[in-house]
């Protein structure tokens, strides 16, 4: 969704983002983990602060899915990505779907 829509943005030259962040290990009562039990476990407060360093740092990161540590990351499904990248180039986000 993030490569389809952020593709889609790209070609209608759209002023609108979507991009993901990927934060790590983060501590939450619904995983039961917490900020200490290991170097790479980090409170919901952290990663908050972390997400909004990206939203607000005046870059453009659409269609991106950036690491805690800011790096991009290019390699993630890569013969989806370019499938995706293709088919929006081709045919926009509109489907049709077999019956």
């Amino acid at each position: 969704m993030t490569f389809a829509f952020g593709h889609q943005f790209k070609k209608d030259k759209s002023k609108k983002q979507i991009f993901a962040v990927m934060p790590g290990a983060v501590a939450t009562d619904l995983n039961g983990a917490k900020v200490g039990d290991s170097p790479f476990v980090k409170s919901p407060e952290e990663t908050a602060q972390m997400i909004s360093k990206f939203i607000f740092d005046d870059k453009n990161h659409n269609a991106q899915i950036i690491n805690f540590d800011g790096t991009i990351y290019d390699n993630y499904e890569p013969g989806l990505r370019n499938k995706v990248i293709k088919d929006v180039a081709k045919n926009g986000l509109k489907r049709k779907f077999k019956k």
